[in-house]
């Protein structure tokens, strides 16, 4: 049977016994009154002992201090992780597996033996991660950060920044972590992927990197520009990043041709094809002032310099119900100049008839092509309305809809322009300074604004029936002014536009001459208005010869009588 004091001593180890201040004696063995309490470290401990100093700090409320703590803890109550080891946020304070070992990396952390204890956002720790190296990152510093490579040990920051750009990395990485080596983005170029490739602009985190440019084919000398503002180079008559907006006093007018002096053979120039074949050539016109019995004779004969390929001329006829030229199985090579040959014979025709070459479109013949082309290209304008939404689909021939999916060049939208001035796609306003409000036209039609009563494209004559041509415009009505020579009134009045009044029964048109005011008169009518018969014709407006038996030249113009010829 042990003693009493023995059995203090014990408590000691075990169990502490909470004792008042008064009670406690600063003897070598304390007297104890109360009774024994458990020691509270966690289930990390069973041992124990009292310690004064907190049980003074306290408040005298408790001084048992755990001794011996077990499953890596450590504090009065086993309540910390040890050094190495982090408080695992899945378990309990009392679990015997809730202090984790940190395992940092050795090469890369600060202090291997050390790791933040807790997650706590507002602290911004996260339990478990290691103090890194100015550029290792990770939880357990085994790696570099993003923008960084080589990790060594014996580097005092860990790795070695990377030369690549970081927005121009393949998902903005930097480079690679062990070769350093840049993987650039879809639309960036450059040894360190700092730059966009030519024809992209605006390099920036985005998956691709770079934007296109996207410069207009008709308005931009090329299709690259600036790689930082994207600012595209703008032919003459175009403005704006893209090149796309037409500069004010100009407007855009698609390449034509307009074919109105037959028998001269004309070159338009077409885009190369892409690569060697058979190919379908198809040329939409609009015969222009043609009457019902007009018939043009038009020789079409497509060439290459430099090429193996021989194409033979194509001769159609025209009337004024023909719309599209097409010639199949042409033979072209890639990468060749290529061009067709226009020549047009007129066979009965009026000297005002022209015809208009809209566009050439260059299909490639898959043996079938030419054969269906003459009847899908009435449907093209049906194309172009499908192709905005504008018409349903169905409406579209079955064997059309593939014939329209071929890819197609057309020569209004390869932007081929040349120094004639009919394949131009910019021309200049030109508005008459005295008959237009401004010096800016409308940018699709090219039409001036006019002045009250003035008209023309330029704005550069007077409406029908009104005259004095001047900075008000033109006024209505006729005059006393009239009464004066033309000629007279042009010297005094420069800009002053009066009425033809041609007679419509003498005169070929009702038009004058802009210079002398003469009409164009029939045979045997003569005079400014074409309204009387020459000298030696009668009965106006049929203007009949005189036939007076070789007794006189002339006779009446209204009765026939002869006039005794002088003499």
């Amino acid at each position: 049977m042990i003693s009493e004091a023995e059995a203090h001593r014990q408590a000691f180890i075990d169990f502490y016994r909470f004792v008042s201040l008064s009670s406690f004696s600063f003897s070598l063995v304390p007297t104890f009154s109360s009774p024994l309490l458990g020691c509270e470290c966690n289930n990390h401990s069973n041992q124990c002992y009292f310690n004064p100093l907190l049980y003074l700090q306290s408040n005298n409320v408790s001084g048992g201090q755990c001794h011996a703590c077990q499953h890596n803890t450590e504090g009065i109550h086993c309540e910390f992780c040890a050094d190495g080891f982090y408080r695992y946020p899945g378990y309990g304070i009392d679990h015997p597996q809730t202090c984790q070992p940190c395992n940092c990396h050795g090469d890369g952390s600060i202090d291997p033996e050390k790791c933040q204890q807790y997650t706590d956002p507002q602290q911004n720790t996260v339990a478990g991660r290691c103090n890194c190296k100015e550029n290792v990152g990770g939880d357990k510093c085994d790696r570099c950060r993003v923008g960084y490579w080589n990790f060594q040990a014996s580097n005092p920051k860990g790795c070695e920044a990377c030369r690549c750009h970081m927005l121009g990395t393949w998902e903005n990485s930097g480079c690679d972590p062990m070769t350093g080596k840049c993987t650039c983005k879809r639309y960036v170029g450059g040894e360190y992927c700092d730059s966009c490739q030519p024809g992209y602009f605006n390099l920036t985190s985005s998956p691709l990197g770079c934007q296109p440019c996207a410069c207009s084919p008709f308005g931009a000398l090329g299709p690259e520009c600036d790689r930082e503002t994207g600012r595209c180079q703008c032919k003459q008559g175009f403005v704006g990043r893209d090149c796309g907006q037409v500069e004010d006093g100009y407007y855009v007018r698609p390449p034509e041709l307009i074919v109105d002096q037959p028998r001269i053979p004309v070159d338009v120039p077409i885009e190369s094809p892409a690569k060697d074949g058979s190919y379908v050539i198809v040329l939409a016109i609009d015969p222009k002032q043609f009457g019902p019995g007009d018939k043009w004779t038009i020789t079409v004969e497509p060439k290459q310099l430099d090429s193996r390929c021989i194409n033979r001329k194509y001769t159609v006829e025209v009337t004024r119900d023909t719309s599209k030229i097409v010639l199949p199985e042409v033979c072209l090579e890639a990468g060749k100049k290529t061009f067709v040959t226009i020549f047009a014979e007129p066979r009965e025709f009026s000297p005002y008839a022209s015809v208009l070459f809209a566009d050439i479109i260059l299909i490639p013949d898959d043996g079938d092509t030419g054969r269906i082309a003459e009847y899908c290209e009435r449907y093209r304008s049906l194309s172009d309305q499908i192709a905005r939404g504008e018409a349903d689909p169905s409406s579209m021939p079955r064997q059309c809809e593939e014939y329209f999916r071929l890819p197609h060049i057309h020569w209004n939208e390869t932007g081929m322009v040349t120094v004639h001035t009919s394949f131009l796609l910019y021309v200049a306003c030109e508005c008459n300074v005295t008959g237009s409000v401004s010096a800016v036209c409308d940018k699709r039609t090219g039409q001036c604004l006019c002045k009250p009563g003035v008209v023309g494209r330029t704005c550069s004559q007077c409406e029908p029936y009104h005259f004095h041509f001047s900075a008000s415009g033109c006024t209505a009505g006729v005059t006393d002014i009239l009464l004066f020579s033309y000629t007279l009134i042009l010297s005094i009045f420069p800009y002053l536009c009066v009425a033809c009044e041609c007679d419509p029964q003498g005169s070929l048109s009702r038009q004058c001459d802009p210079l002398t005011s003469q009409c164009p008169c029939r045979e045997g009518i003569e005079g400014r208005q074409c309204n009387q018969c020459r000298s030696g014709y009668w009965d106006f407006p049929r203007c009949r010869k005189c036939e007076c038996n070789g007794m006189s030249d002339t006779c009446d113009q209204v009765s026939f009588n002869f006039q005794q010829s002088a003499g």
